[in-house]
């Protein structure tokens, strides 16, 4: 409106002021004097410049002087008219004025520009045009898409560049100073959300001018200068939304007023008291991210930059401050997008700009999959967090609030404050291991210790006597399920008071404390996360172990006993935080002069093998010993005067091992062991004692059976075995059991598969693997009679491929016997002379078999061909014949209808080997007299039904009578050898 204040200044004269209003385009000004300074005129090739000022002219009456602007350019009159007149003339025809008021004061020093050619400009320098309104009569100025009303206003008005007028255009920029003016109807969009409505004012308006640039060219109006506030509540919604960073779903809000803000053009505006709801709120970087949802919300200001636009202001770069929420849900999680913690969350931001935050945040009863290696499953209290950017370093600290601490499966129940120190992560490394220092010293209170099982059962139990520990909670960005805790060997003390054992920790049952105040501490560095290593130390004076679970020996069966063990001189107790496991680092279980059995059926114990039942045990000493090995599971233990009494003493046979000695018999003389040391003693579960190495080892047995490696076996036997020692060893993966000059003693019945029942005895001396003993005694056995019954093969091939094999018995009788006997690598043997014998065979059923068929071609098929005549008329043709085959087909019937044989052993041997009688003979064994009856027979097979069986019954009865008559050769080629004939059923030979 006002670009055309100066577009006629150059038509201004030298001549003193009147009551004519002087028109200078859209602009009429009375009351000013002007003039043209000739001595400043500067000449140039196409015309001179000469300056002209323009002043308020001297007061004359009350009428004050007066600036028009017109919407459009006023008609120049004929005659001299006051703005005044020329207002009322113009807006009769439609042209009221934009802009009237009364000039209080103005001066505009300018140069008028006049051509050779007769066109003319007027220029006015920076800060050279300067006007005061006193009271401006009406005007409306556009503004952020409102419009600002001057009516009423003072306004001040100078020149912010230069102002130059010529023919067709003006350009420049003026500064429009005014007085309690406001802004109504302005428009804000605000990051999408459109603000609309909004009226402004002075947030002082009696000491605060709103300034604004008005550009003469293009008519643009720029507010420049003013603190505003529209005191009016509105609401806004948005589906998404983004603030610094931080990515709002679902926003629906309030504010209770905006407040705006311009300096020199440069504008901010800020929504006061915003309180809303929104559905998610996410923001993320590079190493983690932070989110909400369901969220209330309490925002101070929520400000930001201002671009003006004819339409309104875009809101750019907004900022939060004074930010307060609770979300139903909050989370923050790692670069993957793993759960570092969650749960129910409220927190303050104070300031929120882009790479740039401050903020806190308290979690209620959360759940994190980091923090919970500290507090179980679940922080049972709260976690706040201080959490901060600056560019693009991230710091982060906090407390976490627990009712209980965790330790691996170690809980300390006991309301504890966590500090994490602040610590400052790059955005850049994603691989990041974050370090938080923790440092706890709590007093003893009410609370209690817990020291849970492998099987997380309260195993020890005990009243909180205080914890010190300093450590790191390591957190990796990139793997966030190995964060850990990490102490440092001796940063770690436990007090323990009124100790109690709830479930079995040692050999299977709850030890007992003499004392009942404990200190424990880490000898070694602790790790606490998913995994857990270290173990805690504490030393103990008394501790009982009563009826512990007991096993002897690998394959005893493990049983509660009537045994009580005490520590001799405390102990050292080693608790590993992994595995629920209570340690004994060193000390010594001992019992002397007892006497105990297992309290539960079934029990057996096991020395190397040899086991008793349900044993009643004495023991002079029992020693349990731990020493500090570095395996902290097993110790060692000695006994000395152990003795066994129970029902039944056995040692079954290891498929794996046939040569053992093994025996099963009823207990007679007790188990006893002059002394013996278990290299490897078990406690978890059970006290089980193994690799035993024995000592006086000696045990009677009775009414059983004794089996030497299969070789040799005696039953219904009475057994005495004593050995100098019996140790279990194992070798490149391999256990074995070693005797040193062992005894066994045994007389019973010999099994050996003979008709009768022998009586047998055998003494023994032998050493080495139990199932490859070396040694030599004596055996005898009493007279005894032999024989059996067994099919006989006969060298004779059948029909279908297999042998005639005939149905046979043998029987032989046997005067007693002395036998040495031997053991080489577990192979039992014994050999003794005895007196001539005689073996009796015969056939108890007769059996007899067709060999394959043979065929015998006599005259072989043949066929040929010869011309002659055929057919009428008569003509030549091929005459053509065969021959048939002659032949007959035969087999060979063997039948052997009975046979008997006497074998005469002028020297026998008997043999004792794999549980077996062998009879031999030195020198040569004779036959007596030998019966045979049936024999060989041809068999015709023809093509006549019923023939072949009418001849082959002649052919054999003449054939098998004819053999039987020769039955003493006959037998020796039917029979292959003579051991076929003479075969006892254990084995016989001869020499």
């Amino acid at each position: 409106m006002l670009r055309m204040l100066c577009a006629g200044l150059f038509c201004l004269v030298a001549s003193a002021s009147s009551a004519a209003g002087l028109l200078i385009g859209p602009f009429c000004i009375d009351g000013t004097s002007t003039r043209l300074d000739t001595t400043e005129t500067t000449f140039t090739v196409d015309g001179k410049w000469t300056r002209a000022v323009l002043k308020r002219a001297p007061k004359k009456g009350t009428q004050k002087p007066m600036l028009v602007v017109f919407k459009g350019v006023p008609t120049p009159a004929p005659f001299l008219e006051s703005c005044q007149q020329i207002v009322e003339r113009e807006t009769a025809v439609g042209n009221s004025p934009l802009l009237a008021g009364r000039i209080e004061q103005i001066e505009i020093d300018g140069h008028a520009f006049e051509s050779n050619a007769g066109t003319s400009r007027f220029q006015v320098e920076p800060g050279r045009f300067s006007a005061k309104l006193g009271h401006v009569l009406q005007y409306d100025l556009p503004v952020l898409g409102g419009t600002t009303q001057l009516a009423g206003a003072k306004l001040w008005i100078k020149n912010t560049e230069t102002i130059l007028a010529e023919a067709g255009k003006l350009t420049g920029e003026f500064e429009i100073e005014a007085w309690n003016r406001t802004i109504d109807g302005a428009r804000i969009n605000f990051e999408g959300v459109e603000l609309t409505g909004l009226n402004f004012a002075p947030k002082r308006p009696n000491r605060d001018n709103v300034a604004f640039h008005f550009d003469l060219d293009g008519g643009t109006t720029t507010l420049w200068q003013g603190r505003l506030v529209a005191n009016q509540s509105g609401s806004f919604a948005s589906y998404a939304l983004s603030i610094s960073g931080l990515d709002l779903k679902g926003v629906a809000a309030t504010f209770k007023r905006v407040e705006l803000s311009a300096r020199e053009g440069v504008l901010s505006v800020s929504l006061k008291s915003v309180d809303g709801h929104v559905d998610e709120a996410l923001q993320s970087n590079a190493i983690s991210t932070v989110s909400f949802r369901d969220a209330s919300f309490a925002l101070g200001d929520l400000s930001a930059n201002g671009e003006q636009l004819p339409l309104g202001l875009v809101a750019t770069n907004p900022t939060m401050r004074d930010l307060s929420f609770d979300a139903a849900q909050g989370l923050i999680a790692g670069p993957a997008g793993a759960s570092v913690i969650e749960g129910a969350s409220q927190g303050t931001v104070a300031e929120l700009t882009p790479g740039q935050f401050s903020s806190s945040i308290h979690f209620s009863n959360p759940s994190s999959a980091v923090l919970s290696l500290l507090g179980g499953s679940d922080l049972s209290d709260s976690v706040d967090l201080r959490l901060s950017r600056h560019v693009d370093d991230l710091t982060l600290g906090g407390v976490i609030a627990t009712s209980t601490l965790a330790l691996g499966k170690l809980d300390v129940e006991e309301p504890l404050k966590l500090t994490l120190n602040d610590i400052t992560a790059s955005l850049a490394d994603v691989a990041a291991t974050l370090e938080f220092p923790i440092d706890i010293d709590a007093k003893a209170s009410e609370g209690k210790v817990n020291f849970h099982t492998e099987d997380y059962k309260v195993g020890l139990t005990g009243k909180f006597e205080g914890l010190r520990l300093k450590g790191l909670l390591r957190i990796p960005l990139a793997d966030l399920e190995s964060s850990h805790l990490f102490v440092k060997a001796k940063d770690f003390f436990l007090g323990l008071g009124l100790a109690a054992f709830l479930e079995p920790m040692i050999a299977g049952v709850k030890p007992t404390l003499s004392e009942t105040t404990l200190r424990f501490s880490n000898p070694t560095d602790l790790k606490v996360g998913r995994i857990s290593e270290g173990r805690i130390f504490t030393s103990v004076g008394q501790m009982v172990v009563g009826e512990p679970i007991l096993r002897i020996g690998e394959n005893g069966k493990k049983a509660k006993a009537t045994l009580a063990l005490t520590t001799e001189a405390g102990a050292d107790l080693l608790y590993d935080l992994e595995r629920g496991r209570l340690l004994i680092a060193r000390g010594k279980l001992v019992a002397d002069d007892v006497r105990f059995h297992f309290i539960e059926p079934g029990g057996e114990i096991d020395i190397n093998g040899t086991r008793v039942t349900e044993p009643d045990i004495t023991l002079k000493h029992l020693g349990v010993e731990f020493v500090g090995t570095d395996d902290l599971d097993f110790g060692t233990a000695e006994l000395v005067g152990f003795k066994a009494q129970g029902h039944r003493v056995y040692k079954p046979a290891d498929p794996e091992k046939p040569s053992d000695v093994t025996f099963d018999a009823r207990l007679t003389t007790p188990l006893s062991v002059a002394d013996a040391n278990a290299l490897k003693v078990g406690y978890k579960d059970v006290l089980s004692l193994e690799a035993l190495q024995v000592r006086g080892f000696e045990v009677g047995m009775s009414s059983g059976q004794i089996d030497f490696g299969g070789d040799i076996r005696v039953g219904n036997a009475a057994v005495s075995i004593s050995s100098r020692q019996v140790n279990r060893v194992k070798v490149n993966d391999i256990e074995a059991v070693i005797l040193d000059d062992a005894r066994f003693n045994a007389s019973g019945i010999l099994n050996a598969g003979l008709a009768n029942a022998p009586s047998f005895r055998i003494d023994l001396n032998a050493s080495g693997p139990t199932d490859r003993l070396n040694g030599s005694g004596s055996a005898s056995v009493s007279p005894f009679a032999g024989g059996r019954t067994f099919d006989a093969e006969i060298a004779f091939k059948c029909e279908d491929g297999s042998r005639l094999k005939v149905p046979s018995e043998i029987n032989l009788a046997v005067a007693g016997v002395n036998f040495d006997v031997s053991v080489k690598d577990g192979d039992f043997s014994g050999s003794g002379q005895t007196n001539p014998l005689a073996v009796a065979f015969h056939t108890t059923s007769g059996r007899d078999c067709d060999s394959p068929l043979e065929k015998w071609i006599i005259v072989p098929e043949e066929s040929g061909w010869t011309w002659g005549i055929c057919d009428f008329p008569p003509r030549k043709c091929k005459w053509k014949w065969t021959t048939p085959e002659i032949n007959f087909k035969y087999k060979i019937k063997l039948a052997v209808r009975f046979a008997a044989v006497t074998l005469f052993m002028t020297n026998p041997v008997v043999n004792l080997n794999n549980g077996k009688v062998r009879y031999c003979n030195r020198g040569y064994a004779s036959f007596g007299p030998t019966v045979f009856v049936g024999g060989y027979s041809p068999q015709i097979v023809t093509n006549y039904p019923g023939a072949d069986a009418i001849v082959n019954a002649i052919i054999a009865g003449s054939f098998e009578l004819a053999q039987t008559v020769a039955g003493t050769a006959l037998i020796n080629s039917v029979l292959t050898t003579v051991t076929d004939i003479i075969n006892v059923g254990q084995v016989v030979c001869y020499d």
